[in-house]
C-alpha cells in the first residue's frame, strides 16, 4: 500500500465517520471527533517544517510510512465503533443503573482518599509544578492514590447531573490545580475536560454547550500548551532550543514565534516522527515485543523497572529506559504485534467506546456518563501520548467499573425497548448514537 494511497484511506475513514455522525444527529459522536483529531495530528506532524540542526533527534525526521500505520488504525477503529453502535443497538435498554444516592456516597469516598494522597505527594515531594525533573521521583503509589480524585468528581457531576452544589466546582478546581502542581498536567486536563464533557453531553442550552467548548479550548491554550511552554523555558535543553528556532531557520525569533514552534516541535511532531522510527525499526533491525509493552505497563506497579512501550522507546533511542517518550495511540499496539496489533488494538478501542457511549448518550445512566467522559478524554489525549499508562489503562477504568456495579433494574424493565415516544426525545435532545 503506497503512502499517497495510505493518506486518502485515512481521510475516507474520518470522511465516513463524519458522516455518520452528520446522519445520526446525535449531539456527539466519539468515532467522528476521536479520527478528525487523529487526522489533524498526522497531517501537521507529517509536515515538513523543520530546516537542519545539528543534532539527531527523534522530533527531526518523520517517514511517510506511518500513513500505512494510520490507516489501518483508523479503519480498524471505525469498525469497532460500528459493531459496538450495532450491539448496543440490539440490546435496547438492558442493564441494571446504580442509585443516585449511592453514587454520590461512592464518589465522597474516592475523594477523601484521592485528597489524602495528594496532600501526602505534595508534603513529602514538594512537586514544584515547572521541574521537569521533579517527575521521576515522585511517589508513584501516591500519585496513583491522587488520581482517585479523577473519577471522584466524574461520578459526582453525572449523578447530580442539574446543579452540583458550588463547593463540589470548587473542589474539583482545586483538585486540578494540586494535580498540576505536581507537576503532571495530563491528570489536570483529563480531569477538568471530562467535567467539561460530562457538563456538554447533558441535557443543556446551544449557548451553554458553546461556553463549555470555549472554556475548553482556553483550556487546552493555557494547560496543554502554555504549561508546557513555561516548564521548556526554564527545563529546554540547547538541542530542544536548536530545534524549536530550526522551525523558522533562525535564533531571533518572536514570543509568538518560540510558542508556535514549541507546540509543532513537542506535541505535532514529536508523535508521528517517533511512530515513523518504529515502523523503520520494527521488524526491520528489531523483533516485535510480543506483548511486553502492553504487559511492562499491568506489571508497572510492581517493584522494579518494567518496560512499557514509554521506556523501551526511550531505551531504543537513547540508550537508557529513564525518560518516558511518547508512542501516540498506535505505538504500543504496532510495538507489540505489528500491523495485525494497530488494526485490533484499535478495533478494540472503538468497540468499547461505542458501548459506553450508548450507555451515556442514549440511555443516559450517570455511571455510564462518568465512564464514557473519562474514556473519551483519556483516548483524545492518547493521540499524542499513547495509552500506557497503567493508572489510565487499568486503575481508574476499574474504579469507574466499581461504581457502576449493578443495583437496580433499569425503568421498563431488563429486556424491554425504549417506546417510539421516548426515542423521539433522544433524537430531538440529540442523545441517540
Amino acid at each position: 500500500m503506497t503512502v499517497a494511497l495510505s493518506k486518502w484511506l485515512a481521510v475516507a475513514a474520518c470522511a465516513v465517520a463524519v458522516v455518520g455522525w452528520a446522519r445520526s444527529r446525535s449531539i456527539l459522536r466519539h468515532d467522528a471527533i476521536i479520527l478528525t483529531g487523529i487526522l489533524v495530528y498526522f497531517l501537521v506532524g507529517t509536515l515538513d517544517l523543520i530546516a537542519g540542526t545539528g543534532e539527531w533527534s527523534p522530533r527531526v525526521e518523520v517517514t511517510q510510512r506511518v500513513w500505512q500505520v494510520v490507516a489501518l488504525g483508523a479503519w480498524g477503529y471505525l469498525v469497532g465503533a460500528w459493531l459496538g453502535r450495532s450491539h448496543s443497538r440490539r440490546r435496547g435498554e438492558r442493564g441494571t443503573v446504580a442509585p443516585v444516592d449511592r453514587l454520590v456516597a461512592d464518589s465522597r469516598k474516592l475523594e477523601v482518599v484521592g485528597w489524602l494522597g495528594l496532600a501526602l505527594l505534595l508534603l513529602i515531594y514538594r512537586a514544584p509544578a515547572l521541574t521537569g525533573s521533579n517527575r521521576e521521583i515522585e511517589s508513584g503509589y501516591l500519585t496513583s492514590i491522587s488520581q482517585l480524585l479523577l473519577p471522584a468528581y466524574f461520578i459526582r457531576f453525572a449523578a447530580q447531573r442539574s446543579a452540583p452544589p458550588r463547593a463540589v466546582w470548587a473542589r474539583a478546581v482545586l483538585a486540578g490545580l494540586g494535580l498540576l502542581v505536581s507537576g503532571y498536567r495530563s491528570y489536570t486536563l483529563v480531569l477538568w475536560f471530562g467535567i467539561l464533557l460530562l457538563w456538554f453531553i447533558q441535557p443543556r442550552s446551544t449557548l451553554q454547550r458553546i461556553r463549555a467548548m470555549g472554556l475548553g479550548g482556553a483550556l487546552m491554550l493555557t494547560v496543554g500548551i502554555g504549561f508546557g511552554y513555561l516548564r521548556f523555558l526554564r527545563e529546554g535543553t540547547e538541542s530542544g532550543w536548536e530545534l524549536v528556532n530550526s522551525v523558522f531557520e533562525s535564533d531571533a525569533v518572536s514570543s509568538a514565534q518560540l510558542i508556535a514552534g514549541f507546540t509543532y516541535v513537542s506535541f505535532f511532531r514529536e508523535g508521528p516522527a517517533l511512530l515513523g522510527f518504529m515502523v523503520e525499526r520494527y521488524p526491520g533491525l528489531e523483533p516485535f515485543e510480543h506483548g511486553q509493552a502492553m504487559w511492562g505497563m499491568v506489571t508497572s506497579p510492581l517493584p522494579g523497572k518494567q518496560l512499557d512501550a514509554r521506556t523501551i522507546l526511550s531505551k531504543e533511542v537513547y540508550g537508557i529506559a529513564q525518560t518516558s517518550l511518547v508512542s501516540t495511540i498506535f505505538g504500543p499496539w504496532y510495538l507489540d504485534f505489528g500491523y495485525a496489533g494497530v488494526w485490533f488494538g484499535l478495533l478494540l478501542m472503538g468497540y468499547v467506546m461505542s458501548r459506553l457511549e450508548a450507555g451515556a448518550v442514549w440511555h443516559r445512566r450517570p455511571a455510564a456518563q462518568a465512564g464514557y467522559a473519562y474514556a473519551f478524554v483519556v483516548m483524545a489525549l492518547s493521540i499524542h501520548t499513547g495509552l500506557s499508562d497503567f493508572t489510565f489503562a487499568l486503575l481508574l477504568p476499574a474504579v469507574l467499573l466499581w461504581a457502576g456495579r449493578s443495583a437496580l433494574p433499569m425503568q421498563g424493565g431488563p429486556h424491554s425497548e425504549p417506546s417510539e415516544h421516548d426515542q423521539q426525545h433522544a433524537r430531538d435532545q440529540g442523545r441517540i448514537p
